[in-house]
């Protein structure tokens, strides 16, 4: 008997390391053929970890998604480094950290969600009570 599996897309973190390892390598190749200057293109890679933030909120949900946010924030600061907007950096850092603040805050006043039971466990419970 052949199992039949349901493929579905997702915004996975599979997938979208899966996406920036081959934008690395087309960079890396497209330098090495003398196309892209990589020096300059490569300065942006801080925002793979804004991308891999963005994925988490999507894939957990967005006040249970702490790390995610961290991400985005770590990815923020470096790109502003890298492009030498140091002076952005110096004087709104703290904002992170209310923003960080807000997200912890909220998660503690928000009850966090029930899974809804499965056709299984339903199953389970009702042949334990027959039992």
């Amino acid at each position: 008997m052949r199992d039949h599996y349901e493929r579905k897309t997702h915004f996975t973190t599979k997938l979208v390391i899966g996406l920036l390892f081959m934008a690395f390598g087309v960079a890396f190749l497209l330098h090495n053929l003398h196309i892209l200057d990589a020096d300059r293109s490569l300065r942006f890679w801080p925002l793979a970890l804004v991308v891999l933030g963005i994925e988490r909120l999507f894939s957990r949900g967005f006040l249970r998604a702490t790390g995610g946010h961290v991400l985005i924030l770590l990815g923020a600061g470096l790109q502003l480094a890298f492009l030498e907007m140091d002076y952005l950096l110096e004087t709104w850092w703290p904002l992170a950290v209310v923003w960080l603040g807000l997200i912890l805050t909220l998660r503690a006043l928000w009850p966090k969600p029930t899974p809804a039971p499965t056709q299984d466990s339903f199953c389970q419970d009702s042949n334990e009570r027959l039992s």
